[in-house]
C-alpha cells in the first residue's frame, strides 16, 4: 500500500481502499453496483481491464489491473492534470483497490460518456480516419518539429498542439508503447475528438 499512497500524493487516485480480490466479471459488476449505487452494464473487455456503463449517471466506468497497466495509468495522471484540454477525457473519480495481502491491485475510474469516433472519422475523411489521426498524433508527439497545419480539414487547434506537447514530454524515458487505434479515439456530442488510452 505504500506504493499506492505515493501515487495518491501524485494526484492519480482520489482514494485507496482495501477490498477482497475480484476474479470474475460478475463479481466486478456486483462490486461496481455496490460502489455506484446503481446498476451497471458491461460494454467491453480489453487486455487489462473491463468497461462498464452507468446509465443512471450517464458515465463510463473502467476497471483494470493496476500492476500491469503502466501506460494507461500514466495517461490517466496526465488527464487529471490537464482537464482544461478538450483532447483528454473528463475524469470524475479514480480509486485504487487492493486485496489487503499485497496481492491483486486494480483501479476504478469513472469518466464522461463518449461516442465512437471511428465511423465519424471514416465518413468525414473517406478512409479509415482513425488511422490517419493516430499517425498525426503519434508523429507529432514523437518527432521533433513535426507539425501539420491542417487537421481534419482545418487549422490545427492550439489545444491539440498543447496536447501533443504534453504527451511528448511524458512519453520520453518510459517503457510503454503507442497504442492509438479506433477503439480509443472517441468523440463528444459536439464533435470534439477525445483520446482515451494512447499508450500500452
Amino acid at each position: 500500500m505504500q506504493d499506492g499512497s505515493k501515487k495518491l500524493k501524485n494526484g492519480l487516485y482520489d482514494e485507496i481502499k482495501s477490498c477482497p480480490p475480484l476474479e470474475t466479471r460478475a463479481e466486478i459488476a456486483d462490486f461496481l453496483r455496490m460502489l455506484c449505487g446503481h446498476e451497471v452494464r458491461f460494454l467491453k473487455k480489453g487486455r487489462y481491464g473491463c468497461v462498464y456503463s452507468n446509465r443512471a449517471t450517464g458515465t463510463i466506468i473502467k476497471v483494470g489491473d493496476a500492476d500491469n497497466n503502466e501506460g494507461y495509468l500514466a495517461y490517466l495522471r496526465l488527464a487529471r492534470q490537464n482537464q482544461d484540454n478538450p483532447f483528454f477525457p473528463q475524469i470524475h473519480y479514480a480509486a485504487l483497490f487492493a486485496d489487503g495481502d499485497g496481492g491483486e491491485r486494480y483501479f476504478v475510474v469513472k469518466m464522461e460518456k463518449l461516442i465512437e469516433g471511428k465511423n465519424y472519422l471514416k465518413r468525414r475523411l473517406h478512409m479509415p480516419g482513425w488511422w490517419r489521426v493516430s499517425q498525426f498524433i503519434q508523429k507529432s508527439a514523437m518527432k521533433e518539429g513535426y507539425e501539420l497545419d491542417n487537421f481534419l480539414g482545418q487549422q490545427t487547434p492550439t489545444t491539440l498542439k498543447d496536447y501533443m506537447w504534453i504527451l511528448k514530454q511524458a512519453f520520453r524515458g518510459n517503457s510503454f508503447k503507442w497504442d492509438i487505434h479506433g477503439d480509443n479515439m472517441m468523440m463528444r456530442e459536439n464533435g470534439q475528438l477525445v483520446i482515451t488510452d494512447p499508450w500500452a
